[in-house]
């Protein structure tokens, strides 16, 4: 790609910056749309997505103990006494 078309796109991405207030974050957005509106195509890195933490797995002790925690009698509560 040539350097005026760059030119033309970081520009034009630039004036839709300008136009939607100058948020933060938007920028490839940005980009993405100058280069529809002029015509061209050129590549920017993606930012790598944020990764979520991996879901932790249950121990074995708290796996062998969850059928038997659910197999007890909930406690009796004491009853008031009144006098």
């Amino acid at each position: 790609m040539s350097a005026g078309i760059e030119e033309r796109v970081r520009e034009r991405a630039h004036a839709i910056w300008i136009e939607e207030g100058c948020p933060e974050g938007r920028d490839q957005d940005h980009w993405l749309r100058a280069e529809q509106e002029v015509g061209a195509v050129i590549t920017v890195p993606a930012k790598a997505p944020a990764r979520k933490p991996a879901a932790r797995k249950p121990s074995v002790k708290a796996a062998a103990a969850a059928p038997q925690a659910a197999a007890r009698k909930p406690r009796a509560r004491k009853a008031a006494v009144t006098a």
